[in-house]
């Protein structure tokens, strides 16, 4: 009976040895088959990662390459954008230099042109002093009265050239100015009493251009000439009107007395006085019209249209 229990035992412990193996291992397959499913488990996850980190590094090397391609733009359009301010810059320089050139050349034009303008009017005073000098030594009243006539003349345009030479305006004259200084040389030179001829005066506060008011001066010194010379033989009360008026498309000259009016013979076509004759030339060349009209005295209308010859030459002033 020992025997049989001793081998009871034996088998008891047996068999628990092996139910204790079949248990281990059936233990460590377990064990084993839940970390090959972890291990998987975990590289499908690192696969899902690397997966994620290249998509990332994808996106992140086309944000790169879009950001850098935007930066090369922006550095393009920067020293574009730079070339072109330096060439600005020097195309401001090289234009402020030539406006200085320009200036300078201007200012020495203009300086050059009032020294002609003040040369002229010393020339023309020059020979007007002449021709006093010889009316000392002429007798004959018509040689006397010529000379006065060409003095006068000459005294009208050498008052042009003095405006000229005075004022910054090297092209146009101021008209009022003009005028009024052109009729009291000519009261001096007649040796008028201002107070036997009342002067009346309406000029337009216009500026002329030279080649219009020289021929204005000279018609109105003849013109002025003949009323001190002829139009009041006795009469008290004289009259004389010089108006310079400016419209929208003429500009017309109007000198009026109270005196006893021209000779009819003036008007006819065949009249040969030079200062009448000198009137109709300076008349044509201005394209202007010219009427007289005797019937109260004498008034001389010179009408000149504004035609695009001498429409910009005639400014208002103020």
């Amino acid at each position: 009976s020992d025997l049989v229990y001793e081998q009871l035992e034996y088998y008891k412990s047996l068999r628990d040895s092996l139910f204790n193996t079949d248990m281990a291992n059936a233990v460590r397959d377990v064990q084993v088959k839940y970390e090959i499913e972890k291990n998987q488990n975990r590289i499908i996850r690192l696969n899902e990662q690397k997966a994620l980190v290249e998509h990332n590094l994808k996106d992140a090397k086309r944000y790169n390459l879009l950001l850098m391609g935007l930066l090369l733009l922006l550095l393009i359009s920067a020293l574009a954008l730079t070339k072109l301010y330096l060439n600005r810059v020097k195309s401001q320089k090289l234009l402020s230099e030539k406006n200085i050139v320009i200036e300078e050349s201007l200012s020495e034009k203009k300086l050059l042109l009032k020294e002609i303008h003040h040369r002229v009017k010393n020339n023309l005073q020059t020979v007007s002093s002449l021709l006093s000098l010889q009316s000392e030594f002429i007798e004959d009243e018509k040689v006397l009265e010529a000379l006065q006539d060409g003095q006068n003349r000459v005294q009208s345009m050498a008052l042009i050239h003095q405006n000229l030479y005075q004022e910054d305006d090297l092209k146009n004259i101021v008209a009022k100015t003009y005028f009024g200084e052109l009729i009291k040389r000519l009261y001096r030179s007649y040796n008028i009493d201002s107070s036997k001829i009342l002067l009346t005066t309406d000029i337009d506060d216009i500026t002329v251009d030279v080649e219009t008011i020289i021929p204005l001066g000279l018609i109105t010194n003849e013109l002025i000439s003949n009323v001190f010379k002829y139009a009041f033989p006795k009469s008290d009360k004289c009259t004389l009107l010089v108006a310079l008026k400016d419209s929208t498309d003429k500009l017309v000259l109007t000198i009026k007395d109270n005196g006893r009016g021209l000779d009819p013979k003036v008007l006819s076509e065949d009249y040969s006085s030079f200062g009448y004759q000198m009137i109709k030339a300076f008349c044509n060349k201005l394209e202007a019209q010219l009427h007289i009209n005797v019937e109260s005295g004498t008034e001389v209308t010179i009408t000149i249209a504004k035609l695009p010859t001498n429409e910009k030459s005639i400014n208002r002033r103020g």
